[in-house]
């Protein structure tokens, strides 16, 4: 039986209270502490700085569209774009039944783009600043 004071959101997201949230001007102290938390929050690159760094957060697994961003970056460095990946997530397993996920979607994709990824693994929800603060895209 549900219990009534809890509700899924399966999006990751509780629009209503983001909404709710928002409705409210933040106050100076506010900003001057969020302001500090992004500062704080943008470490030092670890690739070359003209690059471009997508961000990926998730569940390694198939219905997240890993494998699809992957394509579209392998497409970005044909082209002559290059940009890196940061992968944040725990790896559910490939979907072919042995291996990791990364290194199943890593073998479909041409060697630059294996080259530009780094994986983190699972990452505490404390340091996920840190984590988005590296992406430039």
């Amino acid at each position: 039986m549900p219990r009534p004071d809890l509700r899924t959101c399966h999006i990751g997201a509780d629009r209503a209270a983001w909404v709710e949230a928002t409705k409210y001007p933040l106050s100076a102290a506010v900003k001057r502490l969020i302001d500090s938390a992004r500062a704080a929050a943008q470490p030092e690159p670890s690739g070359p700085p003209d690059l471009d760094t997508i961000t990926f957060v998730g569940t390694l697994c198939e219905k997240k569209g890993l494998r699809y961003l992957m394509r579209a970056i392998d497409t970005l460095h044909r082209e002559g774009r290059q940009v890196r990946l940061l992968v944040a997530g725990r790896d559910l397993g490939s979907s072919t039944g042995g291996g990791s996920f990364l290194d199943e979607i890593l073998s479909e994709v041409s060697p630059s783009v294996r080259d530009a990824v780094e994986y983190l693994g699972p990452v505490q929800h404390e340091e996920m600043p840190l984590v988005y603060g590296r992406a430039s895209v």
